[in-house]
Formats: C-alpha cells, sequence, structure tokens
C-alpha cells in the first residue's frame, strides 16, 4: 500500500477530478509549546501559504479572490490568518485575521459567541474561494 505524507497536519482541500487545491492548511502542537516549535510551525505555514495562494492565483485569476488560509493551534487555542500576494506576484503578505479560544467548561461559553461569528466568517470565505475555483477551471 502506498503511504503519503503531508508538509502540514491539516489540509481542507477542493477535489476536482484528478485535482486537489489546498484552499485551508494548519499545524498543530500541545497546549504549551516552546517558542521555537511556534516560530517554526509559522514558518512551514507562511511557505505552505505562499504555494497555495499562488497555485490558487493561477486557476483563479484574480489577486483579491484567490487567498489562502492558514491555522496555527495550540492546545484550544487557535489563529488564523490569510497569505495575499502583492502586485510582485513574488511577495506575499501574511494578515492576521483572528484567534478563537475554544471553551473547556460551560463558564467559558459566554465569551464564544463572538468567535462563532468568526469562524462562520472563516467558513464562509473558504467556500466563496471553493466556488471561485470551480467556476474557473
Amino acid at each position: 500500500d502506498r503511504i503519503v505524507g503531508f508538509r502540514v497536519d491539516i489540509r481542507v482541500i477542493f477535489d476536482f477530478k484528478q485535482d486537489e487545491f489546498d484552499l485551508v492548511c494548519g499545524e498543530a502542537c500541545i497546549a504549551l509549546p516552546s517558542q521555537n516549535k511556534l516560530e517554526h510551525d509559522k514558518s512551514k505555514l507562511l511557505r505552505e501559504g505562499k504555494l497555495m495562494q499562488t497555485i490558487l492565483q493561477n486557476v483563479i485569476m484574480d489577486p483579491k479572490e484567490s487567498i489562502s488560509w492558514m491555522l496555527q493551534l495550540s492546545g484550544p487555542t487557535c489563529s488564523f490568518s490569510t497569505s495575499h500576494n502583492t502586485r510582485h506576484s513574488e511577495y506575499h503578505v501574511n494578515i492576521p485575521q483572528f484567534t478563537a479560544t475554544f471553551p473547556s467548561s460551560f463558564s467559558q461559553l459566554d465569551g464564544f459567541f463572538s468567535v462563532i461569528e468568526k469562524l462562520f466568517m472563516f467558513r464562509n470565505s473558504v467556500e466563496k474561494i471553493a466556488h471561485r475555483l470551480n467556476s474557473s477551471i
């Protein structure tokens, strides 16, 4: 049997016939990682996000609609960011979007409704990219 390895821990893909397009990539680690681990994971995400965005840009052809999402999870906390290209397509910028901390008890649910709203925004953005990708293929 064939074993496949990936560069990142989490992938959300758009599957089209024989092709797969990455829309989201993520790295996950324990709740209290070392600073070195966080920086290493972030650098992996930045490289993967740039690659994902470049591929999407080549298919969608609209830089405003061809963004890639990156997730960095550490215990119950997840940081969401996006990768965008600049006018000079060899340069990319990372834009932090929001951080979500998932509750571990009922007492922490009060502030979670604003997080749910941001998660719906994330889902809507990824879905919009997938629809745009589907119409561009």
